[in-house]
């Protein structure tokens, strides 16, 4: 080895590989079994979501959208003359 290059290292510090586990890494390891259930149980919901597919859409519910979409553009030209009215 050359100089400097403990363990690897080329700063000189030795690495500490004698780690005392922590209370955390306890916790966490108690939480694992739970957490992979819970992993699990999402990815079957989300298999069974896209297998689904998409629901077309009425006439009337298009009209609705449609409507309501006029109605957004409408409200947004509104403000926009009553802020420049303000402002003037």
């Amino acid at each position: 080895m050359t100089e400097g290059t403990q363990n690897g290292r080329k700063d000189g510090k030795e690495e500490r590989t004698d780690r005392m586990p922590s209370y955390h890494d306890s916790q966490l390891n108690s939480q694992k079994p739970e957490i992979t259930k819970l992993l699990e149980q999402h990815q079957e919901s989300r298999r069974r979501i896209e297998s689904l597919g998409l629901v077309r859409l009425t006439p009337g519910l298009k009209w609705l959208m449609w409507g309501l979409r006029f109605y957004v553009v409408g409200m947004v030209i509104l403000v926009v003359i009553n802020v420049m009215a303000t402002l003037h």
